[in-house]
C-alpha cells in the first residue's frame, strides 16, 4: 500500500455484506496511511443497499464507490488493486480492471477453484476463516499505524462477519470472536448491524412460502423453490435455505430460484452433508456448510432433479 500511487478495492459480482464490508475495511487501512482508495462496484445489489445508503447519509464516503468505467480511468502502473471475498477471475465485479492492473493482492476465505487469479503478487487465502471481513479486521489490528475506524466502517466489518457465520453459528473460531470484540470496542453496534438484515414484507412472505413448500428427500434433506417475483429473490432463497436448517431432523437444505434464464441454488448444512461437494457436481462450490450453484437454460423442476441426482451421487460416494 505504501508503494502504490492509489488503491482500488473490488469484491465479487452481486456484492454481499462480507464483500462490501471487506472493501470498506481496506479503505480504512488505506486512509490511515494517507492513500486514496476507491471501491469498484458496477451495481449496488439489494443485499448491500442499506449499507450504501448509510454511507451516503454520513457524508464521509462521497465518491468512494466507482463503477468499472471510472475505475479504468484511474488505473496506472503504480495502482494497487485489492480483490476481496473471491479469488476467481470470473467472479470479480470488473474483469477489465483486473486485467489492466499491474499489482494485485487477493484476500479470500473460499476453497480454491480452478480459475484463480494467478497474476497476484500477494495472496492471503484462508479457507478456515469465517469471512473475508474477519481477515481484514485481523489485518487492521496488526497494522503498524493505528487505524481509527468510523462507526459505519466498524458496522460494515461486523455485518460481514455476521452474515457469513449466520449470526455466529457456523465457521466460527476464536479469531472470529476476537475480531467481533475488537470491532465492538471500535464503535460497532449489533443493533445497527441487525437492521442491515431486515427484509420487506414481500421478501419475508416469499421466504415463508419457500419454507412451507419444502419437500423432504431421503427423509432428512429439504428441497424447495423460492418465488422469483420479489426483489433480489436470490438473497431470499439463501435466507430460506438458512431457515430450513432450523427444522428438527434436517441435515441439509437446497433452495432454487429462477432469475431470467438462470436457476440459482442455495445449499446449507451443519456439516453432516458436505454441500460444497454436492454443488461442485453442478458447477458451483463454496464451503462445507454454505454453498451454491447456478444452472442455465433449465426450468426450476429440471434444476430440482439435477440437485436430487447430485445428492444421490454424493451419498453413494460417501457410502
Amino acid at each position: 500500500m505504501g508503494d502504490a500511487s492509489d488503491i482500488l478495492v473490488m469484491g465479487h459480482k452481486n456484492a454481499d455484506l462480507d464483500s462490501l464490508g471487506a472493501c470498506i475495511g481496506i479503505c480504512a487501512m488505506a486512509k490511515s496511511i494517507g492513500k486514496k482508495c476507491n471501491i469498484v462496484m458496477d451495481k449496488v445489489s439489494v443485499g448491500v443497499k442499506r449499507l450504501c445508503d448509510k454511507m451516503d447519509e454520513s457524508g464521509k464516503f462521497g465518491g468512494v464507490i466507482v463503477d468499472g468505467v471510472d475505475a479504468m480511468r484511474m488505473v496506472n502502473d503504480k495502482t494497487l488493486l485489492v480483490i476481496v471475498d473471491t479469488h476467481r477471475e470470473s467472479m470479480v465485479d470488473s474483469r477489465q480492471v483486473l486485467m489492466a492492473a499491474k499489482k494485485i493482492v487477493v484476500f479470500d476465505h473460499h476453497r480454491k477453484s480452478t480459475d484463480f487469479i494467478e497474476q497476484a503478487v500477494l495472496i492471503y487465502h484462508e479457507p478456515y476463516a469465517s469471512s473475508t471481513s474477519e481477515l481484514i479486521t485481523e489485518m487492521i489490528q496488526h497494522m503498524d499505524k493505528k487505524v481509527k475506524l468510523h462507526q459505519i466502517e466498524a458496522d460494515a466489518l461486523l455485518a460481514g462477519i455476521t452474515v457469513d457465520t449466520k449470526n455466529f453459528c457456523v465457521k466460527t473460531g476464536a479469531m472470529t470472536f476476537e475480531s467481533a470484540a475488537f470491532l465492538r470496542r471500535n464503535g460497532a453496534d449489533s443493533i445497527r448491524v441487525r437492521l442491515l438484515f431486515q427484509n420487506d414484507m414481500d421478501a419475508y412472505k416469499a421466504k415463508a412460502t419457500a419454507v412451507r413448500d419444502a419437500e423432504l428427500f431421503r427423509d432428512h434433506i429439504a428441497i424447495s423453490v423460492c418465488p422469483s417475483d420479489v426483489e433480489n429473490s436470490t438473497l431470499t432463497a439463501a435466507q430460506a435455505a438458512d431457515d430450513l436448517m432450523n427444522v428438527t431432523g434436517i441435515q441439509a437444505s437446497f433452495v432454487c430460484c429462477k432469475v431470467d434464464d438462470t436457476v440459482y441454488i442455495s445449499a446449507r448444512s451443519f456439516g453432516e452433508i458436505n454441500v460444497q461437494r454436492v454443488m461442485e457436481k453442478l458447477g458451483g462450490g463454496g464451503h462445507l456448510t454454505v454453498s451454491g450453484a447456478q444452472l442455465t437454460d433449465c426450468t426450476v423442476e429440471e434444476a430440482k432433479e439435477k440437485v436430487r441426482a447430485a445428492i444421490e451421487e454424493y451419498l453413494e460416494e460417501e457410502a
